[in-house]
């Protein structure tokens, strides 16, 4: 369930290219605060800052670049240093 505070927007100046004196302004979507934080914090009789939660994922999947597999990783990996850098060249 993503809620969704209304809306708010930014002024453009006529130097971002793609300004029209029509629609001068872009929307700007902010997601829902986790609760306990900004001003529901109150309710727990404490005042904390506003942490926003993240709605498009609460992870970055690195396996395409590192690997699923410690097997892959190695593959991935140039040992002949102590560093373990990715290869860049297969």
């Amino acid at each position: 369930l993503e809620l969704q505070i209304p809306f708010a927007f930014f002024s453009l100046l006529h130097t971002v290219p793609f300004f029209s004196p029509k629609y001068p302004c872009i929307e700007f979507e902010r997601s829902s605060a986790v609760c306990g934080s900004g001003e529901t914090s109150l309710i727990y009789r404490q005042v904390t800052y506003r942490e926003q939660m993240n709605t498009i994922t609460s992870y970055i999947d690195g396996s395409g670049i590192y690997g699923s597999t410690e097997e892959e990783a190695h593959e991935l990996r140039d040992l002949n240093t102590d560093q373990g850098l990715l290869r860049y060249q297969f």
